[in-house]
């Protein structure tokens, strides 16, 4: 007897527990055509971190339930790490270095500036900032050593924002421990700056690492406590990062299954920007799939006027991967915020931290 495919092992699992394929292509992040493709053999089987999150939604307990005879690839295991990773983390986790000369915190700044900018623009955004991350990193960690007073401070809030970007770039490698040592080190570098703008860029990442590995509930509480600090009436980047952090909240509570506080969040962070703020809005919009889904999505849409920022000194944004932010939270269809929207087109938006000084 022929042993039953991938594919069709994933659908018998799925059909039995109940699930149409957009629910469970949105308890995945992914949508119910990819779920489709799946099951139809259109695509390779994923990586050991998606077929373990499959497991865990269709409550299997052995990877051979899913699998079967198939073998699982040791590039599920490696993501295909990329091949500057090492000196990437050698030069996080190197001793500081000394300053060869006195800092310019204002050339720092536009490097930063310049390596996030290439992180939400080039398509290969793994390799443009592996080229400049090692230097970034020794130079801000140099000045903070060189430094004292306020110039240390504002050298703190550079740091923060260079950890920020080395943790996107681990997220990609399979080197999850680095994804916490930059996560905690961007914050720590921000609270030294005891700057609140540097300390709501490093929660919305330490809240990404959170809710990665599986702790929402801690991502929630790190961008409130964070939020806490900021004036939304302030100014428009306060109101720009007060925002993030209360979607960061929203999806949090989304994935903890708190329907009602999520939409609570989300509301505060999509409301519109104070009047006489002249920046460029971003449109918003939330669409809820089949079957209780909810899915909150933001994208380019006339539905709602939300944050958005210049490079020079807002937050960035750029529209990326399909995300679905709010996967696990239970409405009916019709629900609280349903638009005609297809789920298919929702976006997810990555900004990278603006200096604050």
């Amino acid at each position: 007897m022929t042993e039953p495919s991938f594919g069709v092992r994933l659908q018998h699992l799925r059909t039995r527990r109940g699930l149409s394929r957009e629910v469970f292509g949105g308890l995945l992040g992914r949508s119910g055509e990819w779920v489709k493709a799946l099951e139809r053999g259109r695509i390779l089987m994923p990586r050991l971190p998606m077929l373990l999150r499959i497991a865990e939604v269709l409550h299997v307990n052995d990877l051979a339930d899913l699998t079967g005879e198939q073998r699982v690839p040791v590039v599920s295991f490696s993501k295909g790490s990329h091949a500057r990773t090492p000196v990437v983390a050698d030069a996080m986790l190197a001793s500081v270095p000394a300053a060869d000369a006195e800092p310019d915190l204002r050339a720092l700044r536009g490097r930063i500036d310049d390596a996030w900018r290439r992180w939400v623009t080039m398509p290969d955004q793994k390799s443009s900032v592996a080229d400049v991350l090692p230097g970034l990193l020794a130079e801000a960690r140099a000045a903070v050593r060189a430094l004292d007073g306020t110039d240390r401070r504002r050298a703190q809030a550079e740091l923060a924002r260079v950890y920020s970007l080395a943790q996107c770039f681990f997220a990609y490698q399979p080197r999850g421990e680095l994804v916490w040592v930059a996560a905690d080190r961007a914050m720590v570098a921000a609270q030294d700056a005891d700057d609140p703008l540097a300390m709501a860029a490093a929660a919305w990442y330490y809240g990404e690492a959170y809710r990665a590995y599986g702790h929402p509930e801690q991502a929630r509480a790190t961008a409130l406590d964070c939020a806490a600090l900021l004036d939304p009436a302030a100014g428009s980047e306060q109101r720009a990062r007060w925002g993030h952090l209360q979607m960061s909240a929203a999806l949090s509570d989304a994935d903890s299954g708190n329907a009602g506080d999520a939409w609570r969040h989300w509301d505060r962070a999509s409301s519109p920007i104070p009047s006489g703020d002249a920046r460029p809005p971003t449109r918003s919009a939330r669409t809820t799939t089949t079957r209780g889904c909810v899915s909150v999505a933001r994208t380019w849409t006339a539905s709602r006027c939300a944050w958005t920022s210049v490079w020079s000194d807002q937050l960035r944004r750029s529209a990326g991967r399909t995300r679905w932010i709010c996967p696990r939270s239970r409405a009916p269809a019709s629900g609280h915020g349903a638009c005609s929207m297809s789920p298919k087109r929702t976006t997810s938006a990555t900004y990278a931290p603006a200096s604050s000084t």
